[in-house]
């Protein structure tokens, strides 16, 4: 329980594009049955430096966001790491593969996450397409992983996504694991430093008990 001076706070929580379709339902039916007192916000679709400006605002309280994270106001606990899989359209010439090796998309137009400001899944893309030999040709930039997949399904182009992401059924696109990928990208628990905040705490450890975590998070 919450106590009742804390229950008349809202906390809010924000995630990251992936985890809101993979993380934010399970979370808010377990916050929602141990503390039915609490006034909870959610914001779903909110790229890591977005996260780190709404936690230092106050906009948001916690953040599952993608590190790395270069703020020392804000405190930040790895709770897992998953691989990046494809996405491509249900007509792809590689549909129906069990896997896809990264090299054999080298020719297709990519439904990118935006270049134009810090998306960690845009580097991990771009880091691994290099690793298979070549740099993608980007067809469009998009900022939320719903409107990535639905560029899929209509056949823009083809895409690297968190593995997450495949909770995300859109009709059209299909999802592949890659084919001796590495590339891993994190998600992390984020909130404000040297900010004591009980309510925030027992959420906190609540969400950590439902996902995993905390662990180390790699340098």
């Amino acid at each position: 329980m919450i106590d009742n001076a804390a229950a008349e706070r809202r906390i809010t929580i924000g995630f990251t594009g992936s985890a809101t379709y993979d993380l934010l339902p399970g979370i808010t039916r377990t916050l929602a049955e141990d503390f039915p007192e609490l006034r909870l916000g959610l914001k779903g679709e909110m790229l890591t430096p977005a996260q780190v400006d709404a936690l230092r605002s106050g906009k948001i309280d916690i953040g599952l966001l993608r590190p790395p994270v270069h703020a020392d106001d804000v405190a930040v606990h790895l709770v897992r790491t998953e691989p990046l899989i494809a996405v491509l359209p249900a007509a792809h010439r590689l549909a129906q593969n069990d896997a896809v090796r990264l090299a054999e998309l080298r020719d297709d137009p990519f439904v990118a996450y935006p270049s134009h400001f810090t998306s960690v899944v845009h580097d991990a893309v771009e880091e691994a397409c290099g690793e298979a030999g070549f740099a993608p040709r980007t067809a469009v930039e998009v900022a939320e992983t719903a409107t990535l997949v639905a560029f899929v399904a209509g056949g823009l182009g083809v895409a690297l996504v968190p593995a997450s992401a495949q909770r995300l059924q859109i009709a059209g696109a299909v999802y592949r694991p890659l084919a001796g990928n590495t590339r891993e990208v994190e998600l992390a628990l984020a909130v404000r430093a040297d900010d004591p905040d009980p309510a925030r705490e027992k959420v906190v450890h609540r969400i950590y008990r439902l996902i995993g975590g905390p662990r180390p998070v790699r340098s």
